[in-house]
């Protein structure tokens, strides 16, 4: 049985079924409305999501979790993962709004009119001002605390290393994605599992 994406959205327990939402969405599309909503779509289903909602439901996990120390090192793999799916969708509704009619180009612009600095897109592409790096989704899931690497990989994190995308931000480093993904695979080679 799939797992409907509107179930796992509505699910209290959104933030440790990260696993499942990769694998739905892996099964999804993205597209614009008439109306310009950004919507997500599970092959095969009539029923859709908001592309911002599943969004802002993501950013919002990558922040509990990562500052709760309960991220695993699949659930740090799987929150990368659907943030590259999420900054894909986007792309690709941008390239559908732009072949769009005028009506549905004019309602993306006014439903997406923002006064906001930051909006949840932004957050989940690494929005950037000036150059200054703004700790987007991706992020998230990439910090590590000192006690958070020792745990998952039995070491220190180590001092001024090219691994890391910035050093300490209040006691927090940012792994560099490849190097996580690295990680991932040396445990699952050493360990036999998926």
């Amino acid at each position: 049985m799939t797992i409907a994406l509107r179930e796992l959205l509505n699910d209290p327990n959104f933030s440790y079924r990260l696993d499942e939402v990769r694998n739905v969405l892996d099964k999804t599309q993205a597209s614009v409305t008439f109306w310009g909503t950004r919507v997500v779509r599970v092959n095969g289903d009539n029923t859709s999501v908001i592309l911002d909602r599943l969004a802002k439901k993501v950013v919002e996990t990558s922040i509990q979790r990562s500052f709760s120390h309960d991220l695993i090192l699949s659930d740090r793999i799987a929150g990368l993962d659907i943030t590259n799916t999420l900054q894909g969708f986007y792309k690709m509704t941008d390239q559908e709004k732009d072949r769009a009619c005028f009506l549905t180009k004019l309602f993306v612009y006014f439903r997406e009119l923002s006064f906001a600095v930051v909006t949840t897109r932004k957050y989940i592409e690494g929005f950037k001002p000036d150059g200054i790096s703004f700790a987007g989704c991706s992020v998230d899931f990439r910090y590590f605390c000192n006690s958070d690497y020792k745990k998952q990989f039995n070491c220190d994190l180590p001092e001024n290393d090219d691994n890391a995308e910035q050093s300490s931000l209040n006691s927090w480093t940012i792994i560099k994605e490849s190097v996580i993904r690295d990680l991932w695979e040396k445990s699952h080679i050493n360990t036999g599992t998926d």
